[in-house]
């Protein structure tokens, strides 16, 4: 099983969504889905899944939080950003660190873009009363402003382009970067989301989904592919007071780890890249599971970020609206900067597996 995409040097930040299911892309079901193997977090702000048509989509579905509860200040402290861009041709991914700070929200740090030397970046990014999060870059053009940050103001997520003869689709995620990790922050049950995407060649791509049992240090679980193979991993895993995680094999072998994973300062998310192979890009999200989920939990406003690649290449993003009998109501826009809408149910499983309709 192969994996990876997505990134830019001069950029920062987050999301993904199933554009299969809320409207446009170039999926269909011919192919194994994921659509009904999305997860929602521990903590009920977020939603992971990805699925598989006639392209691999990604996607994060961020709960807005009540108008008039953010502040400028959310956006302030360390954060970790993982990105993806994709050409067609050519596709890499982006990892990196940046602290925010100070009045206009200046953000500064460094980069690695696809294994790479540190690159400096520096810009401004906001956040509104409504939680929409606009990114702008060291000469303050606007490079996204169709970002959100969750309701519990631990995760952001946007998508743009980049004009360079041709375009760049960009997704982006960060983590809010936490202190003070210990060891029981890993144990309990998570489920992977990732995509993979060969460097030169987006139509040769794919999903892993998995789940994964961590006690004590020690990992085991399944991970189905898109192509239908199914693996059994195991291993050992370790986290450092500032939530770098480190996984090994069952050979002692590093996985998952050409940039730094993170963990949220929630304990709830682990992202990172790396490439494979020397020729796949891989881009992945580990989600914690909580104990115990209701139908009470879908409710409210949604905001989806989504990646798809493939012969097409681009991304989505729009308000998901979900009512208390599970059917959403989802308005949006994609790359080609068309409108989009789509309407639906939703359900949720106890073990918080979240199906879309």
């Amino acid at each position: 099983m192969k994996k990876g995409i997505l990134g830019l040097t001069l950029v920062l930040v987050f999301g993904l969504f199933l554009y299969g299911c809320f409207g446009g892309g170039s999926g269909g079901d011919s192919t194994p889905t994921l659509a009904n193997k999305a997860i929602m977090s521990a903590d009920k702000n977020k939603i992971i899944g990805a699925e598989t048509g006639n392209s691999t989509d990604l996607f994060s579905l961020l709960r807005r939080g009540e108008s008039g509860n953010y502040t400028s200040t959310d956006v302030d402290g360390g954060w970790a950003i993982y990105a993806l861009w994709i050409t067609g041709g050519y596709n890499e991914w982006v990892y990196g660190n940046v602290t925010v700070e100070g009045e206009g929200c200046p953000y500064n740090g460094s980069v690695v873009v696809g294994g790479g030397p540190p690159e400096q970046i520096s810009g401004d990014i906001s956040v509104d009363v409504n939680g929409t999060v606009t990114l702008c870059d060291e000469q303050n053009n606007t490079m996204s402003d169709n970002g959100i940050m969750s309701a519990d103001k631990n995760m952001m997520a946007l998508v743009w382009t980049e004009e360079g003869g041709i375009p760049y689709y960009n997704y982006l995620i960060s983590v809010k970067k936490g202190t003070g990790y210990i060891e029981d922050d890993l144990d309990g049950d998570w489920v992977l989301h990732d995509v993979w995407i060969n460097l030169d060649d987006s139509t040769d791509n794919g999903w892993g989904y998995g789940h994964l049992k961590i006690t004590n240090g020690d990992y085991s679980g399944n991970i189905l592919g898109s192509d239908g193979e199914k693996d059994s991993v195991s291993g050992t895993i370790s986290i450092d007071g500032n939530g770098k995680v480190t996984i090994l094999d069952e050979d002692g072998e590093a996985v998952f780890g050409d940039g730094d994973n993170i963990m949220s300062a929630d304990k709830n998310m682990i992202v990172g890249v790396y490439t494979e192979e020397e020729s796949y890009i891989d881009f992945y999200i580990f989600t914690k599971r909580g104990e115990s989920y209701s139908s009470d939990d879908l409710p409210g406003n949604w905001v989806m970020h989504g990646l798809w690649v493939g012969e097409d290449n681009g991304w989505n993003y729009g308000n998901v609206t979900v009512g208390g009998s599970g059917n959403f109501i989802y308005n949006g826009v994609n790359s080609e900067g068309e409108s989009e809408s789509d309407t639906g149910t939703t359900s949720i499983e106890s073990n918080g597996d979240v199906n879309i309709d």
